[in-house]
């Protein structure tokens, strides 16, 4: 049998060509990448070039090897220089593509500096708010703290001004009241009337007792009617100093509030103020209590006429009649009332004026002896339906 020579050398099958090109590819590619990664070389401009020449040279001695060895090697290389050309056509497009990447990403990472540098101005702008706010907060605290305070002094100031204006009050009072010369003056013309009056009726009671023997009754009848002329006359002068008096006597005499009374004259006016709601009966059973539990009795009550607060004749004669009884150690406290109807501050200082008169007779009638003070309780009609009958001051008693 004769020897035979291997044919596989020269054999060109599909399968072995496809290899080749695999190879090639692979070469390319790796040309690709080399010219990819060196492409940013800047300082040596011809080393893509030399590399890319030294693979061309490479790939031909690779062809050139494989040919000898018997395998088919296409002579055209014009396909693989497209696959290059286009290899590196695709290796500048990534380059651009990758600087056009960097690019954005160095103008978000330059965005995002801003943007956190915006936060941060943003973070300290609220922070400063958030100072500003507490410190409007406390100031807003402070003002309506301050408010409360101005609140509180103008309370005061009007409390001042208030007092301010009773005292003025009390100052105009006591400049339109008499000054002793006055008082004195009037007394002394009272004095020269009732002694003109007395000398009258003694030449009256004398005259009448001669009138047979010394005058005509013409004669006694002109008397009379003299002395009926100086009657009115001598009476109004005694109202007058009553009047006169009692504004002296007032501010000793009269109170302003029961605060200011003795402590058994301020508990008879808190009781006597919740009375004014009972009737007739039930008001003399209250009365009846109050004298039990407080020792306390009207001596009397005196009843004025609308617009007056003069103590007639005949209430003064009563009052010093019944003044024989009290106890001489007792206290004595008149209270005045005025009726529902006309203006109440103007009833009050009628009241005020009746009851201070009042406490004035009752005070000289004593000779000036006693604890005596007067106060005005309110408007009522716990003891008439009628108006003009509210109008009293009573005499209270109270026994120690």
């Amino acid at each position: 049998m004769a020897d035979t020579k291997p044919n596989t050398p020269t054999q060109t099958t599909s399968g072995g060509q496809n290899t080749i090109v695999i190879v090639l590819l692979a070469l390319l590619i790796l040309v690709g990448i080399l010219v990819f990664l060196n492409i940013n070389d800047q300082s040596q401009p011809g080393s893509a070039d030399d590399k890319l020449s030294a693979l061309k040279q490479r790939v031909e001695e690779q062809e050139r090897e494989m040919r000898e060895q018997g395998y088919n090697i296409p002579e055209n290389h014009e396909s693989l220089d497209e696959l290059a050309d286009k290899i590196s056509k695709d290796a500048l497009t990534l380059k651009e593509s990758a600087y056009n990447l960097q690019k954005s990403l160095s103008d978000k990472d330059r965005e995002l500096r801003q943007l956190r540098a915006e936060l941060e101005a943003s973070i300290t702008i609220n922070e400063r708010h958030g100072a500003e706010s507490t410190k409007l907060r406390n100031q807003l605290s402070q003002v309506q703290s301050q408010q409360g305070q101005v609140t509180f002094l103008k309370q005061q100031i009007s409390d001042l001004s208030a007092q301010l204006a009773q005292k003025d009050q009390q100052i105009a009072e006591l400049g339109s009241r008499p000054e002793g010369s006055q008082f004195t003056e009037i007394s002394k013309e009272l004095n020269n009337a009732l002694l003109r009056n007395k000398d009258l009726e003694t030449k009256v009671a004398e005259l009448t007792a001669l009138k047979n023997t010394m005058i005509s009754p013409s004669e006694v009848q002109s008397l009379k009617d003299q002395l009926a002329k100086l009657k009115p006359e001598n009476e109004n002068l005694k109202l007058t100093v009553q009047q006169l008096r009692a504004e002296i006597d007032r501010e000793r005499l009269y109170v302003q509030s029961a605060d200011k009374l003795l402590p058994a004259a301020a508990k008879l006016y808190r009781e006597l103020e919740k009375l004014d709601d009972l009737n007739e009966d039930q008001l003399k059973s209250a009365y009846t209590r109050i004298g039990e539990q407080l020792k306390a009795r009207v001596v009397k009550s005196v009843q004025f006429e609308t617009g007056k607060s003069t103590v007639g004749f005949a209430d003064q004669a009563d009052i010093r009649d019944r003044l024989a009884d009290i106890n001489p150690d007792a206290d004595i406290l008149i209270v005045g009332y005025a009726s529902k109807t006309g203006d109440e501050d103007q009833n009050r200082e009628l009241s005020a004026r009746r009851s201070a008169t009042t406490a004035s007779v009752v005070h000289h009638l004593l000779d000036q002896n006693g604890n005596v003070h007067a106060v005005y309780l309110g408007q009522t009609g716990r003891f008439s339906a009628t108006a003009d009958e509210n109008q009293i001051c009573e005499i209270w008693e109270i026994r120690k």
